[in-house]
């Protein structure tokens, strides 16, 4: 494979299309492209919640110790449904970290590692050949504190058909890399006025008073049923440790809306 050691400066010139999908591809050495879609669902507030499935992202101080459970006996390496699932996030010295746990069903699993935020979970593993009538897991499948603490994600059923993926709109920029939104889309749902918002907060690793603060980037307001599409993103380097996603609220009426973005990622080295 072709690999292209390329100074942080000269990457950053290198946004053409062919160069992305070249990072895309894994073919640059230190550069990928990370692929993001968020959805807060339906019961939207008057005040601003991420767009995630649950409406939140745990962004502690300190790291916790994270587990799993499902709401359904069959996920479970004996049972119908879900078997795996792989965390994707950052660990208490702000560096990306990655863990597969086996589920085992109604029963707390607990999940190795340390964490400080979780900006993805996945189903990796299933004992179902998932169709149309059958779905990869069965129950909803919660990543929490431990000891039944704070929910941090779920990986939902919609309509009997679980999702598999956690639907996080957020992402946190590791040490080490910098980082460029290079497209963005943005849906709301019919009849539905929404605003969505940008937020990004710079030195995440800044733990003590006074703290970097959280800072608006972009704002989308009153969109109804419609379709927002930025493909250059954020033009902004946003240097590690950084946490940034998107906040949504519903002005009138419940709503649900979604986000999709690209995140060009860059080893500093």
């Amino acid at each position: 494979m072709l690999a292209s050691r390329l100074p942080k400066e000269v990457i950053m010139l290198k946004h053409s299309d062919e160069w992305l999908r070249c990072a895309d591809a894994g073919m640059i050495e230190g550069a990928e492209v990370i692929y993001k879609f968020g959805k807060l669902s339906g019961g939207m507030k008057s005040s601003y919640a991420p767009v995630t499935h649950d409406g939140l992202y745990r962004t502690p101080t300190v790291p916790v110790t994270l587990e799993a459970v499902s709401d359904s006996i069959e996920d479970d390496v004996g049972g119908t449904g879900g078997l795996t699932v792989t965390l994707e996030g950052i660990d208490e010295n702000w560096e990306r970290q990655k863990i597969e746990v086996q589920l085992n069903g109604l029963t707390p699993v607990a999940i190795s590692g340390s964490w400080l935020r979780v900006y993805r979970v996945r189903l990796t593993g299933s004992n179902v050949y998932a169709n149309q009538n059958a779905s990869s897991h069965k129950g909803e499948i919660t990543i929490r504190e431990a000891s039944a603490g704070q929910t941090w994600s779920t990986l939902p059923v919609e309509s009997s058909f679980g999702v598999s993926t956690s639907l996080i709109g957020w992402f946190t920029v590791p040490k080490g890399y910098t980082a460029h939104i290079i497209n963005e889309q943005l849906f709301t749902q019919s009849n539905r006025a929404v605003e969505i918002i940008v937020a990004e907060r710079e030195q995440a690793n800044k733990i003590t008073s006074p703290y970097e603060p959280m800072k608006w980037n972009q704002i989308h307001y009153g969109s109804e049923g419609g379709h927002v599409s930025s493909p250059k993103g954020i033009g902004k380097e946003l240097v590690g440790p950084c946490d940034i996603g998107y906040l949504a609220k519903s002005t009138a009426n419940a709503a649900t809306c979604a986000v999709m973005f690209q995140i060009l990622l860059v080893k500093v080295y």
